[in-house]
C-alpha cells in the first residue's frame, strides 16, 4: 500500500469512528418499585477509533455491598441492541426505557441497591466478543399493595417496606 493509499485509509477510518457504551449515568431520584413499575437506564457513550459493536445488555440488581462487579445479581431484563438497531450508539447518551423492575425484584425490601448492566460487545477487526459490567447505585422504596377479603368485602391497603 503506497503512502497515498495508507493516508486515505487512515483518514477514512478516523471519519468512521463509532461510539460505544462506556458507563451508566447515576440515578438522581429514589426509585419507587411497585408491582408494575418500569425503570429507564441511561448509558454514557464515547467515540472509539477501533471497530466496536455493542450487541446486548443483561440487567441485574442486588442489595448494595453484597456482590462485587462483574456480578449481575438478580437478572431482571435482557435488551437486544442488534434488534433495536443500536450496535453503534452515537455520541452523548443512549437510553433504554421501559425495563420491567418490580417490587418483587428487591429481595431485601427498601434501601440501597446496585444496578448492573453487562454489555456484550464485539471489538476489533475480528469482532472478538467481550462482556463488560457497568454498575451504578440505586436507592429504592418498595411499595406493596395488599388485598384482604373481609366480611365486609375486599379491602386494599398500600404500604411501603
Amino acid at each position: 500500500m503506497g503512502f497515498t493509499n495508507t493516508a486515505a485509509y487512515f483518514l477514512t477510518m478516523l471519519g468512521a469512528a463509532q461510539a460505544a457504551i462506556v458507563g451508566v449515568v447515576p440515578f438522581k431520584d429514589t426509585y419507587n418499585a411497585t408491582a408494575t413499575s418500569a425503570i429507564t437506564v441511561t448509558f454514557t457513550t464515547a467515540p472509539t477509533f477501533v471497530i466496536r459493536e455493542d450487541y446486548s445488555i443483561v440487567f441485574g440488581v442486588y442489595p448494595a455491598g453484597t456482590l462485587t462487579s462483574p456480578a449481575i445479581g438478580h437478572r431482571f431484563a435482557n435488551v437486544d441492541l442488534v434488534g433495536r438497531g443500536l450496535t453503534s450508539t452515537g455520541g452523548g447518551n443512549a437510553t433504554i426505557k421501559g425495563l420491567a423492575l418490580h417490587s418483587s425484584d428487591f429481595i431485601a425490601g427498601s434501601g440501597a441497591y446496585t444496578i448492573a448492566a453487562g454489555v456484550t460487545s464485539g471489538n476489533g477487526v475480528d469482532l472478538s466478543v467481550e462482556v463488560v459490567v457497568y454498575t451504578t447505585p440505586l436507592q429504592v422504596l418498595v411499595s406493596l399493595r395488599l388485598r384482604a377479603r373481609t366480611r365486609a368485602g375486599v379491602r386494599t391497603v398500600d404500604c411501603n417496606t
